[in-house]
């Protein structure tokens, strides 16, 4: 898939964020009943308030795959409420 890779990468790290000094911890994982009851509230927002995280998608919660999946997704939400929010992209060619 990513052919060059190896020659790109340069170090490669392994950190146990529970013993880094500004995390404290690592990724979460929702109680029993919780993905019914909050998962919802997550997803949807509060207003013009807007969760994303990797706590936010109930199909990859606690994963990278997870806070991508929310971060597009209140994107997208946002874009189809406010379509003046962003520039329009331009026919140009730089």
């Amino acid at each position: 898939m990513l052919p060059h890779f190896a020659e790109s990468l340069h170090e490669l790290r392994t950190v146990d964020w529970s013993q880094e000094l500004y995390f404290g911890g690592c990724y979460s994982f929702p109680a029993p009943g919780a993905v019914t009851k909050v998962m919802p509230v997550l997803c949807q927002g509060l207003g013009n308030l807007y969760f994303v995280g990797e706590h936010c998608d109930p199909a990859f919660v606690g994963y990278m795959e997870g806070a991508l999946a929310s971060g597009l997704r209140v994107a997208e939400t946002i874009a189809a409420k406010e379509p003046n929010l962003l520039p329009k992209p331009s026919s140009r060619v730089a």
